[in-house]
């Protein structure tokens, strides 16, 4: 088991929970209520936040937008969650987390 490889320009919540052989590259920041999973890799400028669980040996690449608060207008804050199966996220993706409206939950098990 190693411990995870955080870049010296990241933040990470100390209440994150990461898995072993993580890596977390430069300027990248990962919330306290997220869980990313063994081998997960954050390329650069990712930002993690929200009630987010990162499946194992994904990688996210520059300029991801990880489980922040969804754009729908009727949201009012409630609990909410994004789950992200194991995956490779390209070119800027963005994934929220669900609304109330729907499940709570958004499920994403391929984002390219």
């Amino acid at each position: 088991m190693s411990k995870p490889e955080i870049h010296s320009s990241s933040v990470v919540a100390p209440e994150a929970r990461l898995g072993t052989n993580v890596k977390i590259g430069p300027f990248c920041t990962v919330g306290p209520d997220a869980e990313l999973g063994d081998g997960v890799e954050l390329l650069s400028h990712v930002a993690v936040a929200g009630r987010t669980s990162i499946g194992a040996r994904t990688k996210i690449f520059p300029f991801a937008s990880i489980g922040h608060q969804p754009q729908d207008l009727k949201f009012k804050g409630e609990p909410s969650t994004l789950s992200i199966g194991r995956t490779v996220a390209r070119f800027s993706p963005t994934a929220m987390s669900g609304t109330i409206a729907g499940s709570a939950t958004t499920s994403c098990f391929r984002i390219t």
